[in-house]
């Protein structure tokens, strides 16, 4: 337990979560500081073999939020939110082997953005998202040709 690991911030409280991959049953958990302790675990997601390269952070309203790529058994570039009571995810890419070594991060508008590589090609993918609601998300992905 606690394989691919991220640790963020909340900007509101200033407490530490932690994002990680439980590989004994191959999900993808996070904990959230509350008080002084690490008290409150949840499972994000738990549909197959999900949780690699993983990337943690919190949006403007103080709501984790993390990218990372589902092993098993679509190899995809998936996005999860905490929606107050529960997360929402996405599935981002889904063309190919696509998602692993993620990096998450809010734009000034507080919409996501995610950089990510793209297995089956060889090549750095960009995906930032046009709009995000509590149960949708639409997003619109680049890729950077690879370079010598």
């Amino acid at each position: 337990m606690g394989w691919y690991t991220s640790l963020a911030f909340n900007p509101l409280t200033h407490k530490p979560a932690i994002s990680y991959y439980d590989d004994s049953n191959g999900d993808l958990k996070c904990a959230i500081f509350k008080g002084s302790s690490l008290v409150i675990t949840t499972i994000v997601d738990s549909a197959g073999d999900v949780g690699y390269h993983i990337s943690l952070a919190f949006d403007a309203s103080g709501n984790p939020a993390i990218s990372y790529y589902e092993a098993w058994p679509n190899s995809d570039l998936k996005y999860a939110r905490f929606n107050g009571s529960s997360w929402d995810i996405t599935t981002v890419d889904s063309a190919g082997n696509v998602g692993q070594y993620t990096s998450l991060a809010f734009d000034v508008s507080g919409k996501p953005a995610i950089s990510y590589y793209d297995v089956a090609n060889g090549v750095l993918k960009y995906a930032h998202f046009t709009s995000v609601t509590t149960t949708t998300t639409s997003s619109t992905t680049t890729t950077t040709t690879k370079s010598n």
